[in-house]
């Protein structure tokens, strides 16, 4: 007979995971890291989600309210953009000195997403050296974004590139400034006549200096934020040296968005892979256990910026998603769509930009942050195997397998070929996708809809070969996939002992 405890062990969102478990598998790693392959928007909180059951505290290492994680635990639905996905479980939540904040943001997630749990609100707390957000920050975007007319990034609009550009250049706010209104006014007026020149050539409305710190003085307070704004970096040295606490680090953004490792200028303005974590928490480098890779089997991507596998431009697919919202929403228009689409697609006259629609629309591909459609790309092995490179995580986690489902080809992109020349797994030119060819498989599909399958004897044979093929595509083991939007929708797989780390 199996004891409460034993089983409570085996399961993880609602899925039996005994031995070979996921939770014994996690044991292994104390100090856990979960990023982002391609562009964003893979899945993330989902398995941060997931993970953070077996540890005690969730960390965001860097990146700001312009990213942004969903959570579906069967009743709510949490939508996070500042706080780790963890505070969903009721896990001590930090925001490390790498995190760009918006006060206002942060203080409005708790109290929108403090209601749904149902456990006891979680501590959240916050490095002093946090770059704070202020509406300077703002206007300055959007002026650097109308200067560059046609060349514009096409940013979040949520102003993270000059918080961390004027951060760099050690002007602005930092969160230890809110705790003395004389300093906070210091920083503030001379961020604001830094900015005056440019100010003067606006039609904006620029509030004054006195104004920006009399609203974060009075967040700060009403809040109580004060009292959690604390040196982050000792407290988890501390935590981490005593032996007593398990932590996650949840990246934002993904590999295809960091600062340096992405495609610059196209990127976020922080670092989104594992080699930031150190940067962002101020703990050591060798701090941290191990890896894990997050990647959609379709990527998508947002914004400026190229994508090789990408099946419809850019602005194509914005005008789709705007035109037709109903089909984002459960309806018959929805489903009519679906069927009608995935009929089509199984043809010889589907072209790529209407699968790209296809997909979009299957796997609601719409930013939580932005409201923004997010354009699809087929599945990317080129790209994932660059992203093994600078991450090199101890396992992959492939989410959307479900939302493939009834087609019977699907197209994998296996290389890139570059001038002409096919170049070696972990290649890419990244400052100059936009000439990267991509090398394109067809491999075979399959028609059962396997959406919240818990198991690999639960999915199709022709599936069970295209995630064996993939994993030989990465190199690297798949021990996570994902079947669904819901938690107990993932199943495990023991990692292959021969797809052994780089280093």
């Amino acid at each position: 007979m199996v004891s409460r405890e034993s089983a409570k062990r085996q399961i993880i969102g609602g899925v039996n995971m005994s031995a070979p478990s996921f939770e014994s598998f996690v044991a292994q790693y104390l100090r856990l890291a979960v990023c982002g392959t391609y562009w964003g928007d893979e899945g993330k909180g989902k398995i941060v989600d997931i993970c953070s059951e077996y540890f005690d505290i969730v960390v965001r290492f860097s990146g700001g309210e312009n990213a942004g994680h969903s959570v579906n635990d069967e009743s709510k639905n949490f939508a996070f953009h500042l706080l780790p996905s963890g505070f969903a479980r009721g896990k001590t939540c930090v925001l490390a000195g790498g995190v760009l904040l918006k006060l206002q943001a942060l203080v409005a997630e708790i109290a929108e997403n403090t209601p749904k749990l149902s456990c006891t609100a979680p501590d959240v707390l916050i490095d002093e050296r946090c770059p704070i957000w202020t509406p300077y920050h703002a206007l300055f975007e959007a002026y650097i974004e109308r200067l560059r007319g046609k060349d514009a990034i096409g940013t979040t609009g949520r102003a993270m590139g000059p918080l961390q550009g004027f951060h760099s250049m050690r002007e602005g706010v930092i969160a230890a400034h809110l705790r003395d209104r004389r300093q906070l006014m210091r920083v503030v007026t001379q961020l604001h006549a830094i900015l005056k020149p440019c100010f003067d050539k606006m039609v904006d409305e620029v509030p004054t200096p006195a104004s920006v710190v009399d609203e974060l003085v009075a967040l700060a307070q009403s809040s109580g934020i004060l009292k959690s704004i604390i040196d982050t970096g000792a407290y988890l040295f501390d935590e981490i040296t005593k032996g007593s606490k398990r932590v996650l680090f949840e990246g934002s953004q993904a590999t295809g968005l960091d600062v340096n490792a992405g495609t610059w200028p196209f990127t976020t303005s922080t670092s989104s892979t594992a080699g930031g974590i150190a940067a962002g928490t101020l703990l050591p480098p060798g701090a941290l256990s191990g890896t894990l890779l997050v990647m959609k089997l379709f990527p998508t991507r947002v914004g400026g910026g190229s994508m090789p596998s990408e099946l419809s431009s850019r602005e194509a697919i914005q005008r789709f998603a705007d035109a037709n919202p109903e089909l984002f929403e459960n309806g018959s228009a929805r489903a009519e769509f679906l069927e009608d689409r995935l009929r089509h697609c199984n043809t010889d006259d589907a072209t790529s930009a209407e699968l790209g629609e296809y997909i979009m629309v299957k796997a609601r591909e719409i930013g939580v942050s932005t409201g923004r459609g997010r354009s699809p790309g087929r599945p990317d092995l080129a790209w994932a195997r660059y992203a093994i490179r600078v991450n090199d995580p101890i396992g992959c986690v492939l989410n959307g397998l479900d939302v493939v489902s009834g087609l019977e080809i699907i197209e994998v992109v296996t290389g890139y070929r570059y001038r002409g020349v096919e170049l070696a797994p972990g290649i890419v030119p990244v400052l100059d996708l936009a000439n990267v060819e991509p090398v394109i498989e067809q491999w075979p599909g399959w028609k059962e809809d396997i959406t919240g399958a818990a198991s690999m004897n639960q999915l199709p044979q022709n599936a069970r070969r295209f995630i064996e093929r993939f994993e030989e595509g990465l190199g690297r083991s798949i021990i996570l996939i994902g079947t669904g939007t819901k938690r107990r929708d993932v199943i495990f797989r023991e990692p292959k002992a021969r797809l052994n780390a780089i280093f």
